[in-house]
């Protein structure tokens, strides 16, 4: 069976309710360039997980710069999600997400993204499992 590396918009989390919930009461896992919020979900959707991708415009004025990082964080995170959603299908769990990039640097590396996105989710199913 082939992996289809797919972002489709029901993944995305857009309800500024479900933003402010998350914000409010989301637990926090940084792992430098990378902060993860994040909270367990009872919302009834098609995905294990929903997210939303931020960079701090405090620290990147352009929003070319800022447009460039979201894209980079996004296209790891649509490789890299086939291990979270196999590992929250198999605890029947669902997660509203938020990855913000908090590095200095405007060209991070894809591998060192990658690595700390991977510690990240291992970090938060932790988590989950303790709760």
């Amino acid at each position: 069976m082939t992996v289809k590396y797919t972002f489709k918009k029901n993944e995305r989390l857009f309800l500024n309710n479900l933003i402010e919930t998350l914000f409010n009461k989301g637990f926090v896992v940084n792992k430098h360039p990378l902060k993860i919020t994040w909270l367990p979900s009872k919302i009834n959707i098609k995905y294990p997980s929903q997210v939303l991708f931020s960079v701090s415009r405090k620290r990147f004025k352009k929003a070319v710069d800022r447009n460039r990082l979201k894209r980079k964080v996004k296209e790891i995170y649509r490789i890299e999600k086939t291990f979270l959603y196999e590992e929250l299908n198999k605890r029947n769990k669902q997660i509203l997400m938020c990855i913000s990039y908090t590095g200095n640097s405007c060209f991070p590396s894809s591998s060192e993204l990658r690595s700390k996105l991977k510690e990240a989710f291992d970090a938060i199913l932790k988590s989950l499992d303790k709760n």
